[in-house]
C-alpha cells in the first residue's frame, strides 16, 4: 500500500519560499517492522518512539524538496514509521496557524527558534485524516503560533 503524509499550511509555504536563504536540511527518515510493545500492528507514535532504533539508526532516508511539500511518495507499506525534520525560515511577523493531515497518526513538533532542545507539540493527528483544513479532530491537528519574518525555526514530524 502507497502512503503520503502530508503537512501543508504556512510551513510548506514557508518552505517553499525559503530555500533560495538555505534554511537548512529537510529530510525523511525511515523505520520498518515497527509494532506495538505486543508484537502487534498498531498506528500509534509512541511504538515509533519506543523503538529500538529510533532515532539514531534508520533503515533509509530520503532528501525533500521543499517545491513539492512534504508529501512523500514511497511506497513503505504499513509497518513503518518515520521522522520529517529541518528547519524553515518564518515568512511574517505575528500569528500563524499550522495544519496537520497524515495518514495515519502523527505528531508535529515546533521550536520557538532553531534550537532542536525548545521543540513543542502543537498539533498531531490520532488515526488519519485527509482533508487538511477541515474534518474531524481540527483543533488537535492544528495550531496558533507566533513567528518572526527571517526567523529560523526547527520542526520534526513523527509519523506512523
Amino acid at each position: 500500500m502507497k502512503r503520503k503524509i502530508l503537512i501543508i499550511g504556512l510551513v510548506v509555504v514557508a518552505m517553499t519560499l525559503v530555500m533560495p536563504v538555505q534554511a537548512g536540511i529537510l529530510e525523511q527518515l525511515f523505520w520498518d517492522n515497527v509494532f506495538d510493545d505486543t508484537g502487534d500492528r498498531t498506528i500509534d507514535v509512541s511504538a515509533l518512539k519506543a523503538f529500538p532504533d529510533y532515532p539514531d539508526a534508520p533503515i533509509d532516508w530520503l532528501d525533500l524538496d521543499p517545491a513539492v511539500g512534504f508529501a512523500t511518495d514511497r511506497a513503505q507499506g504499513d509497518d513503518y514509521g518515520s521522522l520529517i525534520r529541518g528547519y524553515f525560515v518564518g515568512p511574517v511577523d505575528g500569528s500563524v496557524t499550522i495544519v496537520v493531515a497524515s495518514d495515519d497518526a502523527s505528531e508535529l513538533w515546533l521550536s520557538a527558534d532553531e534550537n532542536p532542545v525548545n521543540l513543542q507539540l502543537i498539533a498531531f493527528e490520532t488515526n488519519f485524516s485527509n482533508n487538511l483544513f477541515g474534518g474531524a479532530r481540527l483543533d488537535e491537528r492544528s495550531a496558533k503560533v507566533e513567528m518572526v519574518r527571517g526567523g529560523i525555526y526547527y520542526f520534526e514530524l513523527i509519523h506512523k
